[in-house]
């Protein structure tokens, strides 16, 4: 397959319809989320980024733009929705800030130290890990703590990440990408 074939195949409708289909899905029964690991939520997210990464046509910073992006999507559309509804339950007055699409590091790494507590006391048991998990995904796929290094030329193996990785207590919370 061509460099023009290959980039064609992940900019073609159909890799962005699987993508959106899956979001859609999410969203019109968030309740086929709620036993999903984050690595089974973000398939098609992943699908798409190595699809993008392969072509070696774009620059690391927007595949993972993109990448969080979508898993952002489907994750708040998905598993969040369901412990945003429980968390209205417990307190109908409190506006829980939930809408963490936002590509600032400090803000993301505040909010999800500061919505944990909630989320650990009153959603689902099996979220709380899948929550740092997503937390720490954002932080690493926005470059904001320093484990995420671009690939600088060349056509070597990039970064690997835990996907298990609950870690965002870090005091290297930086800007990002900038």
């Amino acid at each position: 397959m061509t460099l023009t074939e290959l980039k064609a195949c992940c900019d073609d409708r159909f890799t962005e319809w699987k993508v959106s289909s899956r979001a859609s899905e999410i969203s019109t029964n968030p309740e086929i989320s709620r036993n999903m690991t984050l690595t089974e939520l973000k398939k098609p997210c992943d699908d798409r980024f190595v699809c993008l990464e392969n072509t070696y046509c774009y620059k690391d910073s927007y595949n993972y733009q993109i990448l969080d992006e979508c898993i952002e999507d489907v994750f708040q559309k998905g598993p969040m929705s369901l412990c945003v509804k429980k968390l209205r339950e417990v307190d109908p007055t409190n506006h829980f800030q939930t809408d963490l699409f936002t590509t600032d590091c400090k803000v993301i790494y505040k909010n999800g130290k500061c919505f944990l507590p909630d989320v650990e006391k009153y959603c689902n048991p099996k979220f709380a890990p899948v929550f740092k998990q997503y937390i720490s995904l954002r932080l690493y796929n926005l470059a904001c703590d320093g484990r995420l290094r671009y690939r600088v030329g060349g056509n070597g193996q990039q970064n690997v990440l835990n996907q298990n990785s609950t870690e965002f207590d870090s005091a290297n919370i930086t800007s990002g990408r900038g």
